[in-house]
């Protein structure tokens, strides 16, 4: 609603995707602009980094696991971890994750979208990255108790990315530093 009231004329249509099959699209001028998470790569893109967040690991409420004492990788040992699907880049970094804290990659499921991930971890099926973001969005953190774990340093990088000979530019320039922006206030928040 904020970059509508600055930019009335502006009309985006989102399009939620697979990251490296988004910035193919991209590329090949099939969508015009992509943002989302790094890595990136593209000779013919313009790819400018806008905020880094931590990734939260999450469980139901009524979870064996403690959300009010740190809790040591022993403990996360065995734990289930539900992902997306294989080609999001948030389930590359949950299986570094997995295999860090000794947790097995759930094999039964891989979620559509943080919403299905959060639903299943809420249901009680496992534990799960979630971004700070996310879990600050309305609803993002309702069923779900962040765990404190010993050590825990996990962040994602977000950046827009659009072709570079886009006559579209200042308009993707102007929502860069607007999503930026955003980002900042709400993540020192």
């Amino acid at each position: 609603a904020e970059l509508h009231r600055m930019a009335p004329h502006l009309r985006l249509h989102v399009r939620e995707g697979i990251p490296d099959e988004q910035i193919l699209e991209l590329s090949r001028g099939n969508i015009d602009v992509v943002l989302g998470p790094l890595p990136m790569t593209g000779d013919d893109l313009t790819i400018e980094p806008l905020f880094r967040e931590p990734l939260h690991l999450v469980a139901a409420l009524d979870h064996p696991i403690d959300a009010g004492a740190e809790v040591s990788r022993e403990v996360l040992t065995g734990s289930p971890l539900l992902t997306l699907d294989p080609r999001h880049h948030l389930a590359r970094q949950a299986a570094d994750v997995a295999e860090q804290y000794g947790m097995t990659i759930a094999p039964d499921y891989y979620g559509t979208s943080l919403e299905s991930l959060h639903q299943m971890v809420a249901s009680g099926l496992g534990l799960a990255l979630l971004p700070s973001l996310y879990l600050r969005s309305m609803g993002g953190a309702a069923g779900l108790k962040i765990l404190p774990v010993q050590g825990w340093q996990v962040h994602r990088s977000i950046a827009i990315a659009w072709r570079r000979q886009s006559p579209m530019s200042a308009a993707f320039k102007l929502i860069a530093d607007h999503v930026q922006s955003c980002a900042s206030r709400l993540l020192a928040a």
